[in-house]
């Protein structure tokens, strides 16, 4: 598709697929997908990491329940 954010830079790759898939799948098209910035990008990083350390980090330092 010609028009939507061009990942120049390493490491991006999996956030901005998982977002123009999202973009795509929820009915999305390519001026919506030209919106994205490097700045979102790091935005969307920065939620996977918070969303993996809260799915597989935080759990382990919870007390056990009865």
């Amino acid at each position: 598709m010609k028009g939507i954010y061009v990942n120049e830079r390493s490491g991006d790759c999996g956030p901005i697929s998982m977002t123009l898939i999202k973009i795509y799948a929820t009915g999305g098209n390519a001026e919506k997908m030209a919106l994205i910035t490097d700045e979102i990008v790091n935005e969307f990083r920065g939620q996977y990491a918070i969303d993996l350390f809260q799915k597989l980090v935080a759990p382990l330092y919870q007390s056990p329940t009865s």
